[in-house]
Formats: structure tokens, C-alpha cells, sequence
């Protein structure tokens, strides 16, 4: 049931060098890699080449990397997420623009703390799939990230509409009570 629909199986075949699983794991998980780094660097242009870059990466360090769950996408995301970062640090170092070349307004621009804020809560996010159960992460990745109804989601994971429907709150519920506790 849920294990063909995990990535422990297609990364066991990527550790032994197996390009359609590469391929098939890529498939996959690019959409929410790019859309979570372009949340981070706001371009579409550095967005595709971090998500390309943690891809990359994963192929790289394929033998040493552990998968916690059933999903490679908690790694890709964490890889994403400082490539990005990265960049961020990259571009602002080396900016040479004139002030007056600048479209975006200050004004517009998040402070800093905003920004630091932000990157806590992201990664308290980050820790709370990590450690939820297998098939919450699945259901995480399908419906909040790639757009699964819950009737698909229930279908392809052979559970309840119901059943999908209460796990999704429990996460939620619980992921609004480590981002935002009482």
C-alpha cells in the first residue's frame, strides 16, 4: 500500500546508482522543491536553480544521505532552503546596483526580524513533519503541498476520505500549536 508510494524504495535504487529512480524522484517532488524556493528568493530564475541545485546534491550525496520517514522531500526541502539562503548571501554581497535602479521599494522589502521569523517558523515546520508519522508526511506532501484532493489522496494511500480528512487536522492543529503556542 503506502510503500509503493514512498521514496524508500525509489531511494534504495538511487543508492545504487539508478537513474529512473533519480528521474522518478525528481518527477515527484520538483514542484513543491521550486515553489518552497521561490517562497524563499522571490525569482523565478534563482528558484529554478536552486531546486536544479538541490537535486544535484541529492544525486551527489545519495550514499549518505538517511531518509527519515517515507518521503525524500523533508531532505530536499532542508537542501533548498540553504542553497537558498545561500544565494541570498551571495546576491546581497555582491550587489552593485545603484540605489535608484532598485524597483522594489524599501517599504516592501521584509525587515529583517520579519525575515528571521519566518526562517524559525519554517524550520520548526520542517522538524514537526520530520517527526510525524510516515504516512502524515505523505498525506502533508500530497494535499498541502501538491494540490491532491483529499478523495485522490484517500485513493492512492487505500484509506478513507474520512480518515485523510482527520489526519490533515491533527497536523494542522498541531502545526499551528508549535508555530503560534497559546
Amino acid at each position: 500500500m503506502a510503500e509503493r508510494h514512498s521514496d524508500v524504495v525509489l531511494f534504495d535504487r538511487l543508492c545504487r546508482n539508478d537513474e529512473s529512480a533519480f528521474r522518478r524522484l525528481y518527477e515527484r517532488h520538483r514542484t513543491p522543491v521550486y515553489w518552497y524556493s521561490r517562497s524563499l528568493l522571490r525569482s523565478d530564475l534563482d528558484a529554478e536553480e536552486v531546486a536544479a541545485d538541490s537535486f544535484v546534491a541529492l544525486w551527489k550525496k545519495r550514499h549518505s544521505i538517511v531518509i527519515h520517514g517515507l518521503s525524500a522531500l523533508p531532505w530536499l526541502l532542508v537542501t533548498a532552503r540553504n542553497l537558498s539562503w545561500n544565494r541570498r548571501r551571495s546576491l546581497n554581497s555582491r550587489a552593485t546596483v545603484p540605489m535608484d535602479d532598485i524597483d522594489e521599494p524599501a517599504s516592501q522589502q521584509l525587515p529583517l526580524e520579519e525575515q528571521i521569523a519566518q526562517r524559525m517558523i519554517l524550520d520548526k515546520v520542517a522538524r514537526l513533519l520530520e517527526s510525524a508519522d510516515p504516512i502524515d508526511q505523505e498525506l502533508f506532501r500530497m494535499c498541502m503541498i501538491e494540490g491532491f484532493a483529499y478523495k485522490e489522496a484517500a485513493a492512492r494511500l487505500d484509506l478513507t476520505h474520512g480518515s485523510v480528512r482527520n489526519r490533515l487536522f491533527r497536523l494542522r492543529r498541531h502545526v499551528q500549536s508549535v508555530v503560534a503556542p497559546a
